[in-house]
């Protein structure tokens, strides 16, 4: 087997460090000198190898480490043990830093190095991120939206993706998203935390310069956020409950979900956060909605309104509400137990964004 070159060890050993830096016993993410975990005590001795592994690449380059984006981008990353492993001041560092991006923000293609370089940042968005990377990522984007800007389209999935990061950090520690092959009127598909988006919601931003995309991101965000709270037993209004009941209503009636999927409240409500996404992004750089979008979001604000939970079941309209007594009725262990309703939530939901692109 051939060896890895210094900057795949790099690469490798980054990522490894980045996952690694959560104590085991009580998930702390500050440790002392000794890797020691500042909460708890606990050693986190596997961190501790990923770091003196990442020590000895560096050190093998004799004070030439700012010469090499890759480590000046490691070092950025991993800030909280960079003098662990490098001699150089902070401020030596944040200086490469933003020299880097100041060259990558200059230009609209990117050289195979500096495609390398910017997919590298990206990497491990959930756990890291910050105000350079997420301004790298919206030129990226809105070059493309635009149709002025050459990228791979693995360097505009890579920004895709990070700005996903940006929307479920707060929520979620982990999350996954990726692009798949989905049925033709799928943009997008949610299940749990996991999260894929259509390739042609991706192709028609590359070759129309669609902005769809940037809504069903922030469609399937908004339901891992709904699984979130579902998860941790959060309901805070009325609209969270009736999410609720057509969770339940979907879970024991076959066919429920697809019979009224433009009427589930946890789709109506992912569709208008879309909306909101991609108009805020938009909005950030002089453009708007289509005005078919904005009526579109309009007709959702109002559907919302209405608290329509009339549902079609077996081909007869009923009231949820009705149709979850009736589910209750049959199932009277869930009666005197609603802890159990919210623990049955901890089924890895399937929600799926079903959208015609242009």
């Amino acid at each position: 087997m051939q060896e890895m070159s210094w900057k795949e060890k790099l690469i490798t050993k980054e990522s490894e460090a980045m996952k690694n830096c959560h104590c085991s016993s009580c998930g702390g993410d500050s440790f002392d000198s000794n890797f020691c975990c500042q909460f708890c005590g606990n050693e986190n001795t596997t961190l501790k190898e990923d770091i003196h592994d990442i020590s000895s690449i560096i050190k093998d380059f004799q004070g030439k480490e700012l010469e090499e984006p890759l480590i000046v981008i490691t070092l950025e990353k991993l800030k909280d043990f960079h003098s662990l492993v490098s001699p150089l001041s902070q401020q030596e560092i944040d200086k490469a830093y933003l020299s880097w991006a100041k060259g990558i923000l200059s230009v609209d293609k990117f050289s195979s190095s500096e495609e390398e370089e910017v997919r590298y940042l990206f990497q491990d968005a959930d756990l890291y991120q910050d105000q350079v990377a997420i301004t790298i990522q919206d030129k990226i984007i809105m070059d493309t939206v635009l149709r002025k800007g050459h990228y791979s389209r693995e360097v505009i999935t890579e920004a895709l993706y990070h700005f996903f990061y940006q929307i479920v950090k707060p929520w979620v520690k982990r999350s996954d998203v990726s692009s798949s092959k989905l049925d033709n009127d799928i943009a997008g598909l949610t299940f749990s935390n996991e999260v894929k988006i259509s390739h042609d919601d991706i192709q028609n931003l590359i070759l129309h310069g669609s902005s769809n995309v940037i809504n069903t991101i922030g469609h399937e965000a908004r339901h891992v956020f709904q699984n979130y709270k579902m998860m941790h037993n959060i309901v805070e209004n009325k609209y969270d409950l009736f999410m609720l009941y057509d969770t339940l209503v979907d879970f024991y009636t076959k066919g429920a979900y697809w019979d009224n999927y433009y009427k589930q409240f946890a789709e109506i409500d992912a569709r208008i956060f879309g909306y909101a996404v991609e108009e805020k992004f938009l909005n950030m750089y002089g453009y708007t909605l289509s005005s078919i979008s904005k009526e579109k979001n309009n007709a959702d604000m109002m559907l919302l309104a209405q608290e329509d939970t009339m549902r079609v079941i077996d081909g007869k309209e009923v009231l949820l509400e009705n149709q979850l007594l009736s589910i209750l009725n049959e199932n009277l262990d869930l009666i005197s137990i609603l802890n159990y309703i919210m623990n049955l939530l901890k089924i890895k939901r399937k929600f799926v964004l079903k959208q015609k692109m242009n």
